[in-house]
């Protein structure tokens, strides 16, 4: 038995389709951070695994539409994007490879589901991404962007309610990150003191994977 189908039992994963579709997500995700995808797989307790891979993946994906093409056509991707996933979330039901493991970790960890919504109500933030001009441009990204798809893997390291004050640790946390960098001619004069600052979740999001 390979690690990822160890991986896919204890979670309780046993459709075929399903089997495939977390499969299929946790090759995107391998490809995309493979450092990242062994420190899930072998650091996480195996159950939560596959659900980690699956937020991810949807992270990705949904950030890939925002960020590749022309604004136009990255705009209206990412609106029917947007309509698909928030039918599905509506209905429990999708044909979409991505939304189906979301879908499904979501049936045992509700909170993804919300941080889900969450992310996508506020995620066009990334459409009009093209730096930080200001104090206030840095900070709006952090609570319309990097905090909410934050949230979508650490809402998952947490068992039962999420304790007071934990939201604020993960924007901390993000805020903090050292992976992701701001470059240089990018910095407002406020932020030129803060090189660590992040840039994109999809690099933050990557090295929370790692810390987890």
């Amino acid at each position: 038995m390979s690690i990822w189908t160890s991986r896919l039992d204890a979670a309780g994963i046993h459709d075929p389709r399903m089997r495939d579709d977390f499969t299929r997500q946790r090759a995107v995700v391998a490809r995309y951070k493979r450092a990242a995808y062994a420190a899930v797989l072998l650091l996480l307790p195996r159950p939560l695994a596959p659900h980690v891979i699956a937020a991810v993946a949807f992270m990705h994906h949904t950030d890939n539409l925002l960020d590749q093409g022309p604004l136009p056509q990255r705009a209206a991707a990412y609106a029917a994007w947007e309509k698909e996933v928030n039918q599905a979330l509506a209905t429990g039901t999708s044909d979409h490879p991505v939304i189906r493991p979301l879908l499904h970790t979501g049936a045992s960890h509700p909170r993804l589901l919300v941080h889900a919504k969450d992310f996508l109500r506020t995620a066009t933030t990334e459409l009009e991404f093209t730096g930080f001009a200001t104090e206030s441009d840095y900070q709006r990204y952090l609570d319309e962007y990097s905090l909410p798809a934050f949230l979508l893997v650490a809402g998952l390291l947490v068992r039962g309610d999420e304790p007071a004050g934990y939201r604020a640790a993960c924007r901390l946390r993000d805020a903090e990150d050292p992976p992701a960098r701001i470059p240089p001619h990018a910095q407002p004069a406020p932020l030129r003191s803060r090189p660590l600052a992040p840039v994109r979740m999809k690099e933050a999001g990557a090295a929370g994977l790692r810390s987890a």
